[in-house]
């Protein structure tokens, strides 16, 4: 194999690396990721390497909606990892609503990534209601619509609603 930190091997989870003369997965740079699927273990020769390092998320900053009426003060920060083998994308969002306004039927939050299916997530609101959360996402859409588990308005001044989950994305 020829040491150079942009090869790639892919490989599926039911693969082994044996028998290979001792060498291990040695990834040279920090920002490797070993991904599921290829999960070092050990080899004879110790040349499994430290820099070898989790998948890297990235952090973005989601755009909230309302479903109808206006936020006065409402902010998301969020993070996600796109897993290009299996073209499914993983999110975390936490939407702060600080002062709520007129916002009222649901929330819209943006994605990091279009949806190539429809599926729904699900969250918490954290911080007033307790209550369970779900996001719908529609195919060939980069938005969530956020509501309560009971489909009712997830916000309220004050409430911290965290969220995440996987889609299926390009």
């Amino acid at each position: 194999m020829v040491e150079d930190s942009s090869a790639a091997v892919y490989t599926s989870a039911a693969t082994d690396i044996v028998s290979n003369g001792g060498y291990g997965i040695n990834c040279t740079v920090a920002t490797t990721a070993v991904t599921p699927g290829a999960l070092p273990e050990s080899n004879t020769s110790g040349s499994y390497s430290a820099d070898c390092g989790a998948i890297q998320r990235t952090a973005y900053t989601p755009t909230i909606g309302c479903g109808t009426g206006t936020a006065t003060t409402i902010t998301a920060a969020g993070n996600y990892v796109v897993d290009r083998l299996h073209k499914t994308a993983t999110f975390q969002v936490v939407v702060t609503d600080t002062t709520n306004g007129s916002c009222a039927t649901a929330l819209t939050v943006s994605l990091p990534t279009t949806a190539t299916e429809s599926t729904t997530v699900a969250g918490r609101g954290d911080a007033v209601s307790g209550k369970m959360l779900q996001g719908s996402i529609v195919l060939n859409s980069a938005t969530m619509t956020v509501r309560n588990y009971d489909n009712s308005y997830p916000g309220a001044d004050g409430e911290s609603l965290i969220i995440g989950g996987t889609y299926l994305t390009q």
